[in-house]
């Protein structure tokens, strides 16, 4: 049976990186931006914190609210930017404050042997209306993350 990740452990700094998929084209498919998860409470395997985009391509140095869930090596959890951006066709990241970023939904597995959990993250939103119904995009990932041994 696989090792879990207790509450215990999991309460605390872990750094790591979100990496775009290939929905993003070819000029960031592949690049990593790093970031620092805060976690705040976790108690009956829930847990609440904070995240925030370190460096790379695309970050977001907002703080972002995080909500999710362990079960057994099993990790779940959604990351709420407090507003939308996006990244422009040079790099750089466009901040809308009028509107809501879209709720991006993480999912993973501890490894006990490597102690980091790694895993794929998604993100959909709608991109225009047709009809009654909204034709929506899907942009996709993979992320990684190890305890901050320095926190």
């Amino acid at each position: 049976m696989p090792e879990m990740l207790s509450s215990k452990e999991f309460k605390g700094q872990w750094v790591g990186h979100f990496t775009y998929g290939p929905a993003y084209g070819e000029e960031l498919n592949g690049e990593k931006v790093q970031f620092r998860l805060f976690v705040n409470e976790c108690s009956n395997k829930e847990f609440s914190g904070k995240c925030i985009d370190l460096e790379g391509v695309g970050a977001n140095y907002e703080l972002a609210e995080v909500k999710g869930f362990l079960k057994e090596e099993f990790i779940s959890f959604t990351k709420q930017y407090p507003h939308y951006y996006k990244i422009d066709e040079w790099g750089n990241t466009l901040t809308d404050k009028n509107s809501p970023h879209p709720e991006i939904h993480y999912e993973g597995y501890y490894d006990a042997h490597s102690k980091k959990i790694t895993g794929s993250w998604e993100m959909t939103f709608d991109v225009e209306q047709v009809g009654e119904d909204w034709l929506e995009e899907v942009c996709s990932g993979s992320w990684e993350l190890a305890k901050d041994k320095e926190a």
